[in-house]
């Protein structure tokens, strides 16, 4: 009997519950969450207790996934699961096309209709989300969140703890720095540097005023 804990029980979960069930892989799933006296249950299953319980469910029997739409409370926990020595899970559905090739790191959801091309590389704690596309010899650092609908092109380089918003778009050859976030929409024709927000059709940086 395998388990599986979920990390967080609010709508990320329910999709992340539902690419569990589908692989088969676990006998048992239930979530943790530190708003569980409130919420009760999630997708039809329990939520049991506060995160920080997650250590009471440690055995070799037991997988972890952290599903957290925030980069960095996903790095935050997935960094206290791996201390604890707890198993991570990578979820992919059924429905995603992934290319023999393509090397993919623990604590990754890949979500319905997603394709990933050959040589590419999936980070720790990658989201890929919902029917994005990323092209051949890609990198995808750890942490990062690729959103609905993203197009990514062939020798792209996603730094760590980036998100890029629903069908954004990324042309060829480009690098994304660390902790850059690119808008909605958005396609980006340069490279950044880290921690830049850029928006708009060609990209362009804002500042945090606008």
């Amino acid at each position: 009997m395998t388990r599986l804990v979920i990390l967080g029980a609010g709508g990320h979960g329910k999709v992340v519950a539902d690419v569990a069930q589908l692989s088969q892989d676990y006998d048992k799933l239930l979530f943790l969450d530190d708003a569980f006296e409130r919420i009760g249950e999630c997708a039809g299953l329990p939520v049991a207790g506060p995160l920080s319980d997650f250590s009471r469910y440690i055995n070799e029997h037991t997988h972890f996934f952290v599903a957290m739409g925030s980069c960095a409370g996903r790095q935050s926990w997935l960094q206290q699961l791996l201390a604890a020595k707890a198993q991570l899970a990578t979820l992919i559905h059924p429905t995603a096309i992934i290319a023999h090739s393509v090397v993919i790191e623990s604590g990754v959801l890949i979500c319905a209709g997603a394709i990933i091309n050959p040589d590419s590389k999936i980070g720790l704690g990658v989201i890929i989300n919902t029917g994005a596309t990323i092209d051949h010899d890609c990198v995808i650092g750890a942490y990062s969140h690729v959103c609905p609908g993203v197009s990514i092109a062939g020798m792209v380089h996603v730094g760590e703890l980036c998100w890029l918003g629903i069908g954004a778009n990324v042309i060829q050859l480009i690098t994304i720095a660390d902790h850059c976030t690119l808008g909605a929409g958005a396609t980006l024709i340069h490279s950044t540097q880290a921690g830049q927000t850029l928006v708009g059709v060609p990209a362009r940086p804002i500042s945090k005023k606008e």
